[in-house]
């Protein structure tokens, strides 16, 4: 059984008998109605039509490539490395956009951080310069409170000593009167008994007797009583004395 080829009447391809469309231009192939014999029998077939249309078959089938590379390969990997620029730039501005979005959020961010560092500063500022007023005012009272201290100490010192100056200025007083008190008493003590000595011994001598000489009852009872009135004398004023 002898093998046939058909030939596709848009490109020139030879096409095995079973097909239905061009393996290269995808034609139908109903309407071919040029049939060649499979090269198992080129022998009986004019060498010069073989090689001319083995020709023809290679042109057109160089020139579909050709035409396949320049009119869909070519811009299909055109349309691909523009596709694939536009999706590289497009990334790109996206990433700068993100990038941009990222710097400005930084910026905002430190602007903020530092405003807030300017306000923790400044209300630091505030505090220290308040607690530094205090310390001033709290070391101020405290001066104030010492010197009020010192001065109320040296006011107790100065009066405890003027007390103390006082109270032996009335000691020595006090001392000083009793010893003249005790002195006038004696004093007097000793006038008292003198003077009922020398009334003794006047009476005595009046009666031509020696002094201290035993006298009459009536007048020894007057003179011991006029006696122990003068001594009561004596105590009764200089027990008051001033």
């Amino acid at each position: 059984m002898t093998a046939q080829l058909l030939v596709c009447d848009s490109c020139g391809a030879r096409n095995n008998r079973t097909r239905t469309a061009c393996v290269h231009c995808n034609t139908n192939l109903a309407a071919a109605d040029e049939f060649l014999p499979d090269e198992t029998k080129l022998g009986d077939v004019n060498p010069t039509s073989v090689t001319k249309w083995a020709l023809i078959a290679s042109v057109l089938l160089i020139a579909v490539s050709i035409f396949y590379h320049f009119v869909i390969t070519v811009p299909n990997l055109e349309q691909a490395r523009i596709k694939a620029e536009i999706e590289r730039q497009e990334k790109l501005d996206k990433e700068a956009k993100i990038r941009a979005e990222e710097i400005a959020e930084k910026a905002r961010t430190d602007a903020a951080w530092l405003a807030e560092e300017q306000a923790r500063k400044q209300r630091e500022t505030v505090q220290a310069e308040a607690r530094i007023e205090r310390d001033l005012r709290a070391a101020e009272q405290t001066r104030i409170e010492y010197e009020a201290r010192r001065a109320t100490e040296e006011n107790a010192r100065r009066l405890s000593a003027e007390q103390k100056r006082m109270e032996y200025e009335v000691k020595r007083a006090t001392e000083e009167k009793a010893r003249q008190l005790q002195h006038a008493l004696t004093n007097c003590l000793r006038l008292a008994d003198q003077a009922y000595s020398v009334r003794w011994d006047e009476n005595c001598s009046r009666l031509g007797l020696p002094a201290r000489c035993a006298l009459p009852s009536p007048a020894v009872s007057q003179y011991d009583l006029s006696h122990r009135q003068t001594r009561d004398e004596c105590y009764t004023r200089f027990n008051t004395f001033k």
